[in-house]
C-alpha cells in the first residue's frame, strides 16, 4: 500500500523542483501568454537531467490512456466512456492543453 505521507512529500518535492525549473526559465520575466515557451524550457531542462542520469523514458501514452490517467490522477475519478470518447475524437490542436474540470480536482485534492 502506498504511504500517503510519503506520496504527499514526493508531490511537494516535485512542486518545489518545478518552481526552481520555472525560475531558471525566467518565468518572472515572461509574458503570461507564451506559456508554451516556458513548457519547452522545462522540457529541455528535464530532458537534459534525464540524459545525465541515463533515464530511459516510457513510450508516450495514447489518447485513451492519457485521458484515463490524467483524470484519475488529478480528480480521483474515471471519466465516463462518453467523456473519454469526446476527448479522443476531439480534433482541436489544443485539446491536451485545455484544463480538466478544476472543481473535481480541487475536491479530490482536499479529500486526500
Amino acid at each position: 500500500m502506498i504511504d500517503n505521507v510519503a506520496t504527499k512529500q514526493c508531490c511537494v518535492a516535485l512542486f518545489i523542483l518545478l518552481l526552481a525549473i520555472a525560475a531558471d526559465c525566467g518565468a518572472a520575466q515572461m509574458d503570461p501568454a507564451p506559456h508554451i515557451e516556458m513548457a519547452a524550457c522545462i522540457d529541455q531542462l528535464l530532458a537534459q537531467r534525464w540524459s545525465e542520469l541515463s533515464i530511459q523514458l516510457a513510450q508516450a501514452a495514447d489518447d485513451s490512456e492519457l485521458v484515463r490517467r490524467t483524470y484519475l490522477d488529478l480528480t480521483g475519478l474515471i471519466r465516463r466512456v462518453s467523456q473519454a470518447r469526446g476527448f479522443v475524437n476531439d480534433q482541436h490542436h489544443d485539446r491536451k492543453r485545455r484544463p480538466i474540470n478544476s472543481t473535481a480536482h480541487v475536491t479530490h485534492s482536499a479529500n486526500t
